[in-house]
């Protein structure tokens, strides 16, 4: 069914002298301008899949200042478990535990880390090397939950008991910046040790443990480097000793 009334412009901030005009009151350049354009049209309704619409807006944000994909999550995957990630990312002692460069402290990677914390918990017999599509998939897991107080509480405990273990930030010797493939082991690694109601008890220079740092450098990437990380991880925690 045809409009009876054009569009009018409205908000603009740059070019406000042009609120309000609808195409026909538009200068003639400008007009003919549009009509020899096309435009890319894209629909997504609200059954659109989760997985396809963190594509789409993946291959959309190329312009201006791109989002990081844990940014692009938060607008697909709104929901309890997303405001529990932004909520968790600024917990006082998860904060004190980690050091990033300062154009990485709004950019979603901090985020990012409460996310990895949770889904290589729970959920890393599903990863397969590709760390994005496997916390896409998580994300899509977990977005309809409502119940994320267990969740809450075991992120608060792990920082938490991790504190008297890590003075200031985690650093490895010669770091000025948290190595966070090793400090995603360590998390998950302090929630594991705790899930078996053990006591955190590292022994001096654990962070700088040989195997811990093997596993934690180079290609990353793995599912064996990602346990080998892990399980180190928890046995440095349990008192093992450091080599």
């Amino acid at each position: 069914m045809k409009k009876e009334t054009s569009l009018s412009l409205l908000d603009l901030a740059k070019l406000s002298s042009f609120n309000g005009l609808r195409f026909v009151n538009l200068p003639q350049s400008l007009q003919f301008l549009f009509l020899k354009r096309q435009f890319r049209v894209t629909a997504l309704s609200d059954k659109s899949d989760h997985l396809a619409r963190f594509d789409l807006f993946e291959r959309l944000n190329r312009g201006g200042i791109a989002l990081s994909p844990q940014e692009v999550r938060d607008c697909v995957y709104r929901g309890p478990f997303s405001n529990l990630i932004s909520d968790l990312s600024l917990n006082s002692d998860f904060l004190q535990l980690i050091k990033v460069q300062k154009l990485h402290k709004d950019d979603g990677t901090i985020e990012e880390q409460v996310l990895k914390f949770f889904a290589y918990l729970n959920w890393r017999e599903n990863f397969d090397g590709s760390v994005t599509e496997f916390l896409n998939l998580y994300m899509e897991h977990r977005h309809k939950e409502t119940k994320t107080s267990k969740d809450r509480a075991e992120f608060t405990a792990t920082v938490k008991a991790l504190q008297p273990h890590i003075s200031g930030p985690m650093l490895r010797k010669n770091t000025k910046l948290t190595p966070l493939n090793q400090f995603e082991a360590i998390l998950v690694g302090a929630a594991e040790v705790l899930r078996k109601n053990n006591v955190l008890q590292p022994q001096k220079g654990w962070l700088d443990d040989a195997q811990l740092t093997k596993f934690s450098t180079g290609g990353t990437n793995t599912r064996a480097m990602l346990k080998g990380r892990i399980q180190r991880a928890s046995e440095l925690l349990l008192g093992a000793p450091v080599e």
